[in-house]
């Protein structure tokens, strides 16, 4: 292999040293974990659908077909 994945095991494997994890930490760890699951979630049902409704209601509905994007996203369109 060219990463050099195997000796790269073999070496940890030798001289490695085990790191213990306390239960607090654990459940810290897991419980950020589910909080950016929940957020990733929230983003993918209400957000994108919202914006992708307006942007068609703007299209159809609008005299003038505007949509206004935040200035971190319009300073690329430029």
């Amino acid at each position: 292999m060219a990463c050099n994945c195997k000796k790269k095991i073999v070496l940890e494997d030798n001289y490695g040293t085990k790191e213990e994890e306390n239960v607090l930490s654990k459940i810290n760890r897991y419980f950020w974990k589910f909080m950016i699951f929940l957020v990733f979630i929230a983003l993918s049902i209400i957000v994108i659908p919202t914006m992708i409704f307006v942007a068609i209601y703007q299209i159809v509905f609008a005299k003038e077909p505007k949509i206004v994007l935040p200035k971190f996203l319009g300073k690329y369109m430029k």
